[in-house]
């Protein structure tokens, strides 16, 4: 079973997006069961600056910190419930630990990657 890792850059997407996984988990593999998550997240406070001064590749930097949190942790794939962080994620850089999906609601609820 696949282990997901959640790149949160905010409480409210991490949770949406925490929720919306173990609802379909469960749906697909029965009740009370999903594959394990893991969730990271650094505060926005400590990439905010940088994101005000356009500088994608210092919240890159940041967010890599928690890509290798997740690797470490044993995720196997991470997935971002962010609008604008996979600006700075596809930013050329150093390779990240983990390959990644970005989490975007649908007009149903459930997330979609992109």
């Amino acid at each position: 079973m696949k282990h997901l890792g959640i790149l949160a850059t905010t409480p409210e997407g991490a949770a949406l997006c925490f929720r919306v996984f173990c609802q379909q988990g469960a749906s697909a593999l029965g009740p009370h069961e999903h594959p394990d998550v893991t969730l990271d997240c650094i505060a926005l406070a400590r990439s905010l600056p940088a994101w005000e001064a356009g500088d994608l590749t210092a919240v890159r930097t940041t967010l890599s910190v928690s890509v290798d949190r997740l690797a470490r942790a044993g995720a196997g794939f991470f997935a971002c419930p962010d609008n604008t962080a996979h600006r700075a994620l596809e930013q050329l850089g150093p390779s990240l630990a983990l390959p990644g999906q970005r989490a975007l609601p649908t007009w149903r609820g459930g997330p979609v990657a992109g």
